[in-house]
């Protein structure tokens, strides 16, 4: 009996003071800093602070719960969690409500933005992909990796939401990265892009998008439209 309950204490106090400090560190640092600005861009509103601090418990709660969770079951979960977000997607495009011109929910009692799920899904399978391999990650491995990145994006983007399939592809791209994809690919990649650069505003983005970028790079160009926040930002 006394064996067993000190296992289990063993057990409490390994799943609690086996973090990353450093990381849980910098974590919190971006939740102060975070909640500051809210604070501060809000106009010294309490209540929106009350409100950023609770979700921002939650969601910390949320993370030490599955920091906890057995490696094993969420490399069981990767491939699972982003056929279920592509199908989830590809019911939005079939079937999603539209909003202001955009086809991003999915009505099901309440509204959902599968996309949401891509940013979690997406990361995940790539890294399970990666960490399967017993060899050097040749090419064709990072090749794999971009194709699992790309598809979400590409469907994401066709709502459209542009914005959210950067963060998706963001998402899948550092883990890429940070598994040692080579600079030479990244630069010609970027090249890609740049070269491709007229085509994509031309015939891919929407007006509201170009206007978006557009007013990015000079918010006064719209003060009291799209770069009112911008600029809101500026002076808080």
């Amino acid at each position: 009996m006394t064996q067993t309950l000190h296992n289990k204490l063993f057990r409490v106090w390994n799943y609690l003071f086996n973090f990353d400090y450093v990381l849980i560190f910098l974590l919190l640092t971006l939740f102060a800093v975070n909640i500051f600005i809210q604070y501060s861009a809000n106009d010294q509103n309490m209540t929106r602070m009350y409100n950023d601090v609770f979700y921002l418990a939650l969601s910390f709660g949320l993370m030490i719960i599955i920091a906890g969770i057995n490696i094993s079951k969420i490399r069981a979960a990767a491939l699972p969690l982003y056929v279920l977000s592509l199908v989830l997607i590809a019911l939005v495009l079939l079937i999603g409500v539209r909003v202001n011109g955009a086809q991003r929910w999915l009505n099901l009692g309440i509204r959902i933005q599968p996309s949401e799920l891509c940013k979690l899904a997406v990361p995940l399978l790539v890294a399970y992909v990666i960490s399967i391999k017993d060899h050097i990650l040749s090419y064709k491995d990072y090749l794999v990796g971009f194709v699992i990145i790309a598809i979400p994006f590409a469907m994401i983007a066709k709502q459209p939401d542009l914005g959210t399939g950067i963060l998706v592809f963001a998402a899948g791209f550092f883990v890429l990265f940070f598994a040692g994809l080579p600079w030479k690919v990244m630069i010609i990649s970027l090249i890609g892009i740049v070269a491709s650069s007229p085509l994509i505003w031309s015939f891919l983005l929407k007006d509201y998008q170009k206007h978006r970028l557009l007013t990015l790079i000079d918010p006064q160009s719209d003060p009291l439209g799209k770069g009112y926040h911008i600029i809101q930002g500026i002076i808080a």
